[in-house]
């Protein structure tokens, strides 16, 4: 304890012991107001009990005790003081409100702790928080939400959306929940029922980008590749520096065959962010689709820089030597995916010898290629 509040706290102990023979309950409320007044919260809690042993049906000095709890933001004696003057006198509709308001409060700062646990990642202990919240207030629809987040970030995916559900129960109109469920359903592949979500967020909200980003996302994955630009187009239009619409439009226009505009949408992409590695990918899987292969090895090597361990940059570089018969450059570009991604080692091995024998015919280096993949368990 901060040594002001010790001191404070012996004030309080000082004045109590001195004066408590001499003055009423009635006294000890009205300096209890009094150091309300002057924010002074524990001298006012000590006054307070002072005229509640005095008189312990004294409904204003439960009232008092209450604030002064609540400032002090001990919400839980807070709550039981108010609960004592609602006991004493059921029909005062004011500490009934401070009781409420004490409630929400209590609910929010749990929400917050909360919302900083998930953020680090220490999604039990949020959900301890979002679960202490929803014991104060069972019906309050953000908790649910955050709680599904949490949720899903522990793997519990079927209760991540019960919780939203839940939610979505006490608040038809959540769209944080509607949004999330929507994109927590389309991780999980089920892509018809994220777009019946994110379809209700986005009637609840037209501004949610996110959840136009994972609409188009969704789309995308049904192979519905212009409805995904559309969406995609909708979450610009919101906001114009969203990297994410930007290269997931790019991903679409690509997919669907027009590689020129998905390379110009790429490129808004990577001007918003530089280094984002797959818009970097994206855009080399675009440019050997036009064949033009220097610029998309080019694009890759930036992939590549961004982020080593994604194989995805390499296989695409590798892919476009070898359709140039660049295969000595192709084989090197192989032996450095093996150093960074061993679990891959088998089939790029493999790979390798088959490359060695059928493009190059070196017969005696392909055989231990293929002795190798055999020995690092291929089974192809």
């Amino acid at each position: 304890m901060p040594i002001r509040y010790k001191l404070v706290m012996v004030l309080a102990v000082l004045c109590v012991s001195a004066l408590g023979q001499e003055y009423t309950s009635v006294y000890w409320f009205q300096k209890g107001n009094e150091f309300l007044d002057n924010k002074s919260y524990v001298l006012a809690e000590k006054c307070f009990d002072k005229a509640i042993e005095l008189y312990p049906q004294y409904e204003m000095a439960w009232r008092g005790k209450g604030l002064s709890l609540c400032h002090q933001e001990n919400y839980d004696e807070a709550v039981k003081a108010f609960d004592k003057a609602i006991e004493i006198d059921p029909h005062d509709q004011g500490v009934l409100k401070l009781k409420n308001a004490t409630l929400n409060l209590e609910v929010a700062e749990l929400i917050i702790k909360g919302g900083k646990l998930y953020n680090s990642g220490k999604y039990d202990e949020a959900i301890k928080a979002f679960d202490k919240a929803i014991e104060v207030n069972p019906n309050n629809a953000d908790v649910w939400t955050f709680k599904g987040g949490a949720l899903y970030g522990q793997g519990k995916y079927s209760e991540s959306i019960g919780a939203f559900d839940k939610a979505i129960s006490i608040n038809p109109l959540e769209g944080k929940a509607w949004s999330w469920k929507g994109s927590f359903l389309l991780r999980l592949g089920r892509y018809n029922e994220s777009i019946q979500a994110l379809d209700n967020a986005i009637e609840i909200n037209q501004s949610d980008a996110e959840a136009w980003n994972a609409k188009g996302l969704a789309l995308i994955n049904l192979g519905l590749d212009n409805e995904s630009i559309e969406a995609f187009d909708k979450a610009i239009q919101i906001n114009q520096s969203d990297e994410d619409a930007w290269k997931f439009k790019g991903f679409a226009l690509n997919k669907s065959g027009k590689h020129n505009e998905s390379i110009n949408a790429f490129d808004k992409a990577i001007e918003i962010n530089q280094t984002d590695a797959e818009a970097w990918r994206f855009k080399g899987d675009a440019l050997g689709a036009l064949g033009e292969y220097n610029e998309s090895i080019e694009a890759y090597n930036k992939a590549i820089e961004i982020n080593r361990s994604d194989p995805s940059a390499w296989l695409g570089e590798i892919a476009d030597l070898v359709r140039q018969h660049k295969f000595d450059e192709s084989i090197k570009t192989v032996d450095k995916l093996i150093e960074t991604n061993p679990k891959m080692a088998a089939n790029l091995w493999q790979f390798k010898g088959m490359i060695l024998k059928d493009a190059l015919g070196r017969t005696a280096e392909s055989d231990a290629a293929f002795a190798k993949a055999k020995e690092l368990g291929y089974k192809g």
